[in-house]
Order: structure tokens, then C-alpha cells, then sequence
């Protein structure tokens, strides 16, 4: 679908089946917080949530309260001028997740947060193989389905390590009572793409430690359909309006700019968040 022909529709679309599902994980959560039997507690089971998220993979894990959180609707608006390659096309990005002003409601409710991040090395070559030239910008190397696939096969591991870890904060912060606890991932939601098997059946095992592992297919976001698995998707920061590099800033965290500039190093890393009560 031509990008152009892509916004329109996503945008049609939209109209048409607000509230998305991202609407609907944060009211159940809101909702839930009523049953919260530690929302007028102090914190003092956070550092068991964040040494959770290192039991699982992740590389940086702080508690912060949330008013470190930086909310900007113009982080959004930078995944429709131009439109990302997945705009529209993703149950868990924009037009279908809430807005910034939508997700700022939702944010009240909370006090504490969770920042969970992941790193890992990448392959010899690999910044040569993203980059950009004047006649392939990087959203089109995304419409090509062999390079999308390569590129797959080498951050799909890692995306699923930032949402195993993301979930399992989630999981855990449940557990202890925080009834309304959610998580906020990075990039567009993977789970039904085909790259990383172990990964996607390490994420739904978390959630369904009893069942089998989903057997698909596999085959990409359809947006035109209910998400086949909705208790396991979940939504970016940037998606929801969060400004991740000033959230960073303010947890004392470290994050250069551009954040391609780590691909000179051959690391890549993602950042997720889970919202506490």
C-alpha cells in the first residue's frame, strides 16, 4: 500500500473503531486500581519489581516517580509527519493508540514507575546495513520485505527481551497487590511477526505459563482485525506521547542523540515502562 493511501485509511479506519485497544489496557487498568491494595502504601516493594525486570533480561532498571515522566504531543506527531512505515498499521501505534492527551489522563492515576531497558550487541555490518542514502531513506528500507526480514532477525530478539521484561514487571507488580499495574514497551508491537519464535514463546509463557505456545500464523499486524492476543500487547512509549529522552534525562539516565549514534558502537538497546500505582 503507498504510504499516502496507507495514512488515509488508517486514519478512516480510526474514526471508525475508536476506542482501540490501547484505549481499552489503560481503562482496565484505571479501572482496576479501585481493587488496589496498595495504592495508599509506600513503595516499599519497588526494588523487588525492579530487580524483577533484571531476572528477565534487562540490562538498566530504576524505580522513578512518575512525575519524571515527560508527556509531549508532539513526540506523536513525529509518527505521522512523515508516517512511520508502521503508521496505521499497528493495533498498538497511532491512530489507534491514545493520544498524548488521552495517555496524560490515564497517567494521574499513577505515582510510581518502573523503567526497564535492554541492550545487546549487534552483528558486524549492521550500520552499514540500515543506513540511509538519498535514493533509500530509511522508512523505505522497511518496505522491502527482504530487508524488513533481515532486520528482523536481528532486533526481534531484543524487542521481545524488552517485553518479556516489561510484562514480567507488570506480572510481578500484580501479584504484590498493585491491581492497576501496566506496561509500555518500545517501537510497534512484534508479537505476531514472524522473527524470534523462542522470543515470542517466552513472552507467552509468562502470561500462560500452562498452555502451548501459539503456532500462528504469523504473519504481521491486521489492523482490520481484533488482535489475536491482547493481553500481551502493549504499546510504546513514544506511541502514547512519552518523551523518552527527557524521561531519561530526568531518571538520570544517560541517552545520546541522535540514538542511532549507539549503532557506531555496534549496540542497539530499547526502553520500556511499567506504571505503578
Amino acid at each position: 500500500m503507498e504510504p499516502n493511501v496507507q495514512v488515509h485509511e488508517a486514519h478512516r479506519v480510526a474514526r471508525m473503531r475508536r476506542p482501540g485497544l490501547g484505549h481499552q489496557l489503560f481503562e482496565e487498568a484505571v479501572s482496576a486500581l479501585g481493587n488496589d491494595d496498595r495504592r495508599d502504601q509506600a513503595p516499599e516493594d519497588i526494588p523487588a519489581l525492579v530487580e524483577r525486570a533484571f531476572e528477565v533480561g534487562a540490562t538498566r532498571a530504576a524505580a522513578i516517580p512518575v512525575s519524571q515522566v515527560v508527556v509531549d504531543p508532539r513526540v506523536t506527531m513525529k509518527c505521522m509527519i512523515p508516517p512511520c512505515e508502521v503508521y496505521g498499521t499497528d493495533h498498538m501505534c497511532p491512530p489507534f493508540s491514545p493520544t498524548a492527551a488521552e495517555f496524560s489522563g490515564y497517567l494521574k492515576a499513577y505515582e510510581h514507575a518502573v523503567l526497564v531497558q535492554v541492550q545487546d550487541r549487534l552483528p558486524e555490518g549492521f550500520e552499514a546495513f540500515v543506513a540511509e542514502t538519498e535514493d533509500n531513506w530509511y522508512c523505505s528500507l522497511h518496505r522491502q520485505k527482504t530487508w524488513a526480514r533481515e532486520y528482523g532477525d536481528v532486533m526481534m530478539p531484543l524487542w521481545r527481551r524488552l517485553h518479556l521484561a516489561v510484562l514480567a514487571v507488570e506480572q510481578e507488580a500484580r501479584v504484590q497487590g498493585h491491581a492497576g499495574a501496566v506496561g509500555i514497551a518500545g517501537s510497534d508491537c512484534g508479537f505476531c511477526q514472524p522473527d524470534d519464535e523462542a522470543g515470542r514463546n517466552a513472552v507467552f509463557s509468562l502470561v500462560h505459563p500452562d498452555e502451548p505456545p501459539p503456532t500462528g500464523p504469523f504473519e504481521g499486524c491486521i489492523v482490520a482485525e481484533a488482535c489475536p492476543y491482547p493481553e500481551l500487547a502493549r504499546p510504546a512509549m513514544e506511541a502514547v506521547g512519552i518523551d523518552v529522552v527527557r524521561t531519561l534525562r530526568n531518571a538520570g539516565w544517560e541517552l545520546r542523540f541522535p540514538a542511532t549514534s549507539y549503532l557506531e558502537e555496534g549496540v542497539a538497546q530499547w526502553t520500556g515502562l511499567a506504571l505503578i500505582a
